[in-house]
């Protein structure tokens, strides 16, 4: 039975954590992060959502589907994107869902994914939904205010689901990963725009069952352990 249950935006919290060590704001991000693993319901985010909103604009156009129920979309008479999701109201220029959309003809959208990796401290099953898998790759769409490249070096979902689609057999090789990073800016007018970037990582399977195992072994499941009495939902430890 695995011991633990394990999503990579968890992991990546913890990074932002660790960041901060020595800082002022080390304890609230620590705080933030054991809320996340608690899932205590939070305040929407307009960044957040508008990240969301973008998505599923392109979700939609790939599956040739409607709006999810809790989300309104129509076009005004200039063929821009109105969206509205968690109270908050966006406008995107109608081109930009299409053209991101364009570059992910033939994948698969939200891809659940999940596998298990045995570390020295326990078995820890890996999971989560993937934006866009291809034949041999997959893609994270990201919404940013501004973009460095290497921005998402440190993120996990380039290792996680890569790890989870090939150890599970759900598909035999994937060579690359990107992230597909469209940097937003929303003008006078109110209409948002992006810029489109992308973030490629070379995937090797034994490279990255060797991380995830290595940080899983020596930090996240430590602090886990040493914070387990401020855990109230137990889906962490797979209970």
């Amino acid at each position: 039975m695995n011991e633990y249950r394990i999503y990579p935006s968890l992991l990546d919290s913890y990074m932002y954590m660790i960041e901060a060590e020595g800082q002022e704001d080390f304890e609230q991000r620590k705080s933030d992060l054991l809320a996340k693993i608690n899932r205590v319901p939070q305040e929407p985010s307009m960044y957040a959502t508008r990240g969301t909103v973008l998505n599923e604009l392109v979700d939609m156009i790939i599956e040739h589907r409607e709006q999810r129920e809790d989300m309104t979309v129509q076009k005004d008479v200039n063929g821009n994107y109105v969206a509205t999701l968690d109270g908050f109201e966006f406008r995107y220029e109608g081109g930009l869902p299409w053209s991101l959309a364009n570059s992910l003809d033939g994948y698969m959208a939200q891809v659940f994914c999940k596998a298990p990796i045995d570390t020295p401290l326990g078995r820890v099953e890996l999971y989560g939904y993937a934006d866009y898998v291809g034949m041999d790759d997959v893609v994270d769409l990201k919404t940013t205010k501004a973009y460095t490249p290497g921005n998402y070096r440190e993120h996990w979902q380039h290792l996680v689901y890569p790890y989870c689609l090939m150890a599970s057999g759900d598909v035999e090789r994937i060579d690359k990963f990107t992230y597909l990073v469209c940097e937003l800016n929303t003008a006078r007018d109110g209409i948002t725009r992006g810029t489109v970037y992308t973030e490629d990582y070379e995937i090797r399977m034994e490279d990255i069952t060797r991380r995830l195992v290595d940080f899983l072994q020596f930090q996240f499941l430590p602090f886990l352990e040493d914070n387990r009495s401020l855990i109230t939902d137990m889906r962490i430890f797979n209970k």
